[in-house]
């Protein structure tokens, strides 16, 4: 279509097309069919623009996966029917009507019954508009929690998305690209204020304390040591408290882990070497990233783009 809108729909009754189509709209992942698959069968009908889409996905058979951490997207899921258990490295949660997938950690789901809306954001818009709002750099935003602040901002996200798939992107309408271009700031702004995350005070709530000074000591550490092989561990010594301790203040104050802490250094390192290098003595974008501890230039690569907006490739050209 001229606006740029787009509907498809498609089903299968091969578990293997499902999982692949899974994996190529949403994140990667090992899934797992739960009970009688005999009748199986897969739909998903997708309402998208630029940088956003709204799904409807259905399953008929149980469902339960292991995904790894993904940063191209910021995921929403609203179940319809039965609600998933979703387990994280710290913590076991029944989801209610609405969902952020804690794509950010390793973390894994088990549905009973499979009908869900689905709604996806390019994780780089949610960024720039995280620092749009904020004052943070965009590779500083970052979710803290899957779980909507309060149940109102719930229901006010249901309503958004409603309003997007049933209004914005029906059938019958070929909306003109600004207004496409509105709705995917809208659903990122609304984003930033339904979940925990990094552009809030805390990540979840007003505080009245200051920092405390394990955070500090564990920032001025990460800032100073981030090009070495350090770890969790090791900074939670430098920081004089415990891991969990260390882990629990930096959700509290900072609405992040300090390992994501970590890892954004040296993301804005490594961007910084880009920036300044001289690609004709033989740097590379894949050289630079292994000096910052990012093993897999694909990867790397994409974290850079949702961080700076270009490719680490652009940035050495520059």
């Amino acid at each position: 279509m001229p606006s740029g809108a787009r509907r498809d729909s498609w089903s299968t009754t091969e578990p293997d097309e499902a999982f692949e189509a899974m994996r190529a709209a949403y994140t990667e992942h090992e899934p797992r069919l739960d009970g009688d698959v005999s009748a199986f069968r897969f739909e998903r009908a997708s309402r998208s623009a630029a940088a956003f889409a709204v799904d409807r996905m259905t399953f008929s058979a149980g469902f339960s996966s292991g995904s790894a951490p993904a940063t191209a997207r910021v995921i929403v899921s609203q179940p319809l029917t039965d609600s998933p258990l979703v387990i994280t490295s710290d913590r076991r949660t029944t989801a209610g009507p609405v969902m952020l997938t804690p794509t950010w950690t390793r973390f894994a789901t088990r549905w009973n019954d499979v009908d869900l809306r689905l709604t996806t954001i390019d994780a780089a818009q949610v960024a720039r508009r995280g620092a749009e709002i904020s004052g943070l750099a965009p590779y500083e935003v970052a979710f803290a929690g899957i779980e909507p602040l309060t149940p109102a901002l719930g229901r006010y996200w249901a309503g958004l998305t409603a309003h997007v798939h049933d209004t914005v992107l029906a059938d019958d309408v070929d909306p003109p690209r600004l207004l496409l271009a509105e709705v995917r700031r809208q659903l990122a702004t609304a984003a930033l204020v339904v979940f925990p995350n990094s552009t809030q005070r805390d990540g979840s709530r007003p505080t009245e304390h200051a920092e405390p000074a394990s955070v500090r000591r564990a920032v001025e550490f990460i800032d100073a040591h981030a090009a070495q092989d350090i770890d969790i561990t090791r900074i939670a010594e430098a920081a004089g408290v415990g891991v969990r301790g260390l882990q629990a203040a930096f959700r509290r104050h900072r609405g992040t882990s300090p390992t994501a802490y970590l890892r954004r250094v040296r993301l804005q390192g490594a961007h910084r070497d880009l920036v300044a290098a001289d690609p004709t003595p033989g740097v590379t974008v894949a050289s630079v990233a292994a000096q910052w501890g990012f093993a897999h230039p694909g990867r790397f690569s994409v974290e850079y783009r949702a961080a700076f907006g270009h490719s680490p490739s652009e940035a050495l050209r520059r």
